[in-house]
């Protein structure tokens, strides 16, 4: 519920294009529209920034646990959506 809050602020608020896949033990944030790969070419995803808001929205969340936070698709790199993958249990 809180994810696709968050998701819909994304949507509402900004220039993103955001739906979630939800995969069980993770969840799975897709940008269709990303302004941080925008017209950018790269090997590596390129989405820092993405996955540093997104983990330390989790942090403030879940009052002080980490999560693994990591993009595995970017469309800087050729691929069609950044896809960041979320894992629901906390690292600690």
């Amino acid at each position: 519920m809180g994810a696709n809050s968050f998701a819909d602020i994304f949507n509402k608020y900004s220039h993103q294009r955001v739906y979630l896949e939800d995969q069980g033990k993770r969840l799975l944030w897709h940008i269709e529209r990303c302004p941080l790969c925008w017209e950018r070419h790269t090997e590596t995803p390129a989405c820092h920034m993405a996955v540093g808001v997104l983990q330390e929205s989790l942090y403030w969340v879940s009052g002080g646990k980490y999560f693994n936070v990591e993009e595995t698709h970017c469309i800087a790199t050729g691929d069609a959506v950044c896809t960041i993958v979320i894992d629901k249990t906390p690292m600690s």
